[in-house]
């Protein structure tokens, strides 16, 4: 939900948020991320407001990715890479370009089976694990 919330968003926001400077927009939505980090971990006398980063008393969950702080760690990628975009000729900062490591291109080339297998092969260790 997270980052499907915060791509659309920075869809709707983009003509604005293009007329700031990138590094501006970088530094600005990092000391947002680092003030509002803290608003989840509280909880509010309001149901329903979780999804944003106001979880009540009753509100639980095992996979909880509010929109507050995380949009604005969303905001500082986008911010981060026009940055890059406008000092490096092909977006990227020339280190990443050079580099060539076969085991990262081999899982890189095995990302899909590794992330289908990964989950039940924990489940299973774990499992295996805590019946010790």
């Amino acid at each position: 939900y997270c980052m499907a919330a915060c791509t659309l968003l920075y869809a709707a926001t983009a003509p604005l948020l293009n007329r700031f400077p990138a590094a501006a927009g970088l530094i600005s939505c990092l000391v947002l991320f680092a003030a509002t980090y803290t608003l989840p971990h509280t909880t509010y006398p309001v149901e329903g407001l979780a999804w944003l980063g106001f979880p009540s008393a009753s509100f639980v969950s095992g996979d909880y990715y509010p929109l507050l702080p995380n949009v604005f760690l969303y905001l500082a990628g986008a911010f981060a890479a026009r940055w890059f975009d406008g000092h490096h000729a092909s977006g990227y900062p020339m280190w990443m370009m050079n580099a060539n490591v076969p085991f990262l291109s081999m899982i890189g080339k095995l990302s899909l089976p590794i992330y289908l297998v990964h989950q039940p092969l924990l489940i299973l260790i774990f499992t295996m694990v805590s019946s010790m």
